[in-house]
């Protein structure tokens, strides 16, 4: 964060309940602030307009009164735009439930819930289903039953592949522009570190939401996903590393057992862990501080997400994904998994592809070749830096 002042009230006001340290922090941090200007515009960014209108009650003498209108005024809008995703939430549900197709929501409202307690406490602005792979069929028909169309034209071989690899398939409502996804998977197939659906759906729990039961990922496994997502992005939004905080503290400070069930995510885990304990002071067990420490690659990660969020930068741009691809090639943990994140990321075709150059289906095979000439067109020299082998 380019003024330190700042970022220590965005991490003040990023929980959902002040406990004396967060007080402390936020009355401090209040006192030395002279420039509230850029402060909405900064809650919007990092996903903490509603935390940081309710936790700024606490101080709003000292915030500049059009400065506090406005961020109470876009919390409400945030709120009340939640809410109504809920709502539409629960109307996919039933009508999925009607045309006997299971289904298991995560991240939005159910996140919201299970971090804060309160559906309207985060803000976003899709919603997200995870099917199994044979009832995505079943599933695009009972959206389309609801008015929800498409935004992806996939031939048949395209959409085979789609749907084994990243199987995020978006459709918006005409009348509201409320966006779905529907996946096949939680995370690409990419990025290897995600159990696969039957195990996730196994691992199922319910949880009230809108009136209703609604089955959600497993504790273990919201927390994993919430790390593979963060680290994906480099925690470039502090409301990510709230969620993580949040559900630390409901965990005591103990995700052993989310790294015996996700190996292969270990890095990100531990990495998840960090930052929140060390942006958010979020607890950790002793066992999981020594894990930690015992992975130098974890530490080296962490300053760079510091570097990047204090930077204040947008992510965009050949550069900006060449830097994401090398942070993610490190999350990786050896040099074969990284041999693997290298390949897939090079070899393997996306909708991009497909739309950059459209071939049929007896040609599908090529796009091993166009992949790679797109991506050296457009990232270059970079692109080879941030897959190249680093730490182990």
């Amino acid at each position: 964060m380019s003024d330190p002042v700042r970022f220590d009230i965005l991490c003040a006001v990023a929980r959902a309940e002040l406990d004396a340290d967060a007080t402390a922090r936020l009355d401090d941090a209040a006192a030395r602030m002279d420039d509230w200007d850029a402060l909405p515009d900064l809650l919007v960014h990092h996903g903490l307009t509603v935390l940081g209108a309710r936790q700024l009650e606490r101080v709003r003498d000292r915030v500049p009164a059009d400065t506090w209108e406005e961020i109470r005024r876009r919390a409400r809008a945030a709120h009340a735009t939640s809410l109504a995703l809920a709502g539409e939430l629960r109307r996919i549900v039933e009508t999925f439930d009607g045309a006997d197709v299971p289904v298991l929501p995560f991240k939005g409202p159910v996140l919201a819930w299970r971090a804060y307690g309160d559906l309207g406490a985060r803000p976003f602005v899709d919603l997200d289903l995870l099917v199994r792979p044979p009832d995505v069929s079943a599933a695009i028909a009972a959206l389309g039953a609801l008015g929800y169309i498409p935004t992806y034209h996939f031939t048949e071989r395209q959409d085979a592949w789609f749907r084994r690899v990243d199987g995020d398939y978006a459709f918006v409502h005409p009348d509201t522009d409320c966006l779905v996804e529907l996946h096949a998977r939680a995370m690409s197939l990419r990025f290897e570190a995600m159990p696969p659906v039957e195990a996730l759906w196994a691992r199922r729990t319910f949880v009230p939401l809108a009136g209703r039961q609604v089955p959600v990922l497993s504790a273990d496994d919201c927390f994993l996903l919430q790390a593979l997502h963060g680290g994906k992005h480099r925690w470039e939004r502090l409301e990510w590393v709230a969620v993580v905080a949040e559900l630390l503290r409901q965990r005591g400070g103990d995700v052993a057992s989310v790294l015996s069930q996700a190996p292969g995510a270990r890095r990100a885990i531990l990495l998840a862990c960090t930052v929140a304990s060390r942006w958010l002071r979020a607890p950790l067990s002793a066992d999981m501080r020594a894990r930690c420490a015992r992975d130098p690659s974890v530490e080296r990660l962490a300053a760079t997400a510091w570097r990047r969020i204090a930077s204040d930068a947008v992510d965009e741009g050949p550069e900006e994904t060449a830097g994401k691809l090398a942070f993610n090639s490190r999350l990786q943990r050896g040099v074969a998994a990284r041999a693997r994140f290298a390949y897939r990321w090079a070899f393997w075709p996306s909708p991009e592809d497909w739309e950059f150059l459209p071939l049929p289906d007896a040609l599908f095979f090529a796009y091993r070749v166009v992949r790679p000439l797109r991506l050296i067109g457009r990232y270059g020299r970079r692109a080879r830096r941030a897959v190249a082998p680093a730490d182990a």
